[in-house]
């Protein structure tokens, strides 16, 4: 089947969504400057965990990109912030938050008192097709 142009099965499908104030944060302010600059036409704002501010209130969903155990407080901090009124979806991609290194075993301990057993967690995989 030839889905180019348009030209699907059924007619032309035509999804229409609210238009919704995304940011996407990255671990450090490179990665967020680099893909700034390489994508000009993105549709959402960019980021990083370092930022003095990195979720303004206009933002209605964040999503972090492999948010990693160093930038616990960071992650915590953002969480605190988004759950004010109305709160707004964190979405962690592919988080790496606990490290196997030796010498970590506090933080990771601490890491699911405080943060990850109090979080709900939600997957959900969902295949589009065309037709």
């Amino acid at each position: 089947m030839d889905f180019s142009e348009g030209k699907y099965p059924f007619g032309k499908i035509n999804f229409r969504m609210p238009l919704l104030r995304v940011k996407a944060i990255f671990p450090d302010a490179g990665a967020a400057a680099l893909l700034k600059y390489r994508w000009k036409d993105a549709t959402f704002g960019f980021s990083s965990l370092g930022d003095r501010k990195p979720v303004s209130r206009e933002d209605e969903i964040v999503v972090m990109v492999v948010p990693d155990y160093q930038m616990l407080g960071y992650v915590e901090k953002i969480a605190s912030d988004l759950s004010d009124d109305p709160p707004r979806p964190l979405i962690m991609w592919n988080p790496r938050l606990i490290s196997e290194d030796v010498g970590v075993g506090i933080n990771v301990r601490r890491l699911r008192r405080n943060f990850l057993s109090v979080s709900p967690r939600v997957y959900q995989k969902t295949l589009f097709l065309p037709f």
